[in-house]
C-alpha cells in the first residue's frame, strides 16, 4: 500500500500520469504532491537541444510558460514584474494557483501585467535566485507545498 511519506495517510488521489511509471501524486489529508515512479526518456522531457537553462525567466511569455510547465516536475514561483524580496512564492508546476485559467478568475495573463514567473526543475536552484538576485526567501504555497 502507498502511503504519503509527509503524514502516512493512505489517503491519496492520483494527479496526473507523467510517462514511464512515474505519477504525480497528492495526499489528501495534508496536501503533500509528490512524484512516485520513474520517468522516461521521451522527446517531451528532454528539451531538443538536449541543454536546459537551470532556470527560466517567463515575462510577457504565457505560451512559453504554460508550454514549461506540461513539460516539466518542477517549480514556479511567481512573483512580482520587478521582484521583490516580499513577494516570492514557491509553487509546484501542477498548483492550480500557477496553471489554471480559474486562478486567475479573469486578471491578466500569467507573465505579464504585475507578475512574472521564475522556472525551474531544482529547488535549490530557486532559492539560490531568491537569495543572491533578490535578496529574499521564498514563501510557500499552502495547497502545494
Amino acid at each position: 500500500m502507498v502511503t504519503c511519506p509527509e503524514c502516512g495517510s493512505e489517503d491519496l488521489e492520483l494527479i496526473e500520469t507523467l510517462g514511464g511509471t512515474a505519477r504525480r501524486i497528492r495526499c489528501s489529508a495534508c496536501g503533500h504532491v509528490w512524484v512516485r515512479g520513474q520517468l522516461s526518456k521521451t522527446p517531451r522531457e528532454v528539451p531538443s537541444d538536449g541543454d536546459e537553462k537551470p532556470l527560466m525567466v517567463f515575462i510577457d511569455d504565457d505560451e512559453g510558460y504554460m508550454r514549461w510547465v506540461r513539460r516539466h516536475v518542477g517549480y514556479v514561483v511567481n512573483c512580482e514584474r520587478r521582484p521583490s524580496p516580499g513577494y516570492l512564492v514557491l509553487h509546484t508546476t501542477d498548483c492550480f494557483h500557477v496553471t489554471t485559467e480559474t486562478a486567475r478568475m479573469g486578471r491578466a495573463p500569467w507573465t505579464s501585467g504585475d507578475y512574472i514567473k521564475v522556472c525551474s526543475r531544482d529547488r535549490a536552484e530557486l532559492n539560490r535566485w531568491a537569495k543572491e538576485e533578490v535578496g529574499g526567501e521564498l514563501s510557500y504555497c499552502p495547497h502545494c507545498m
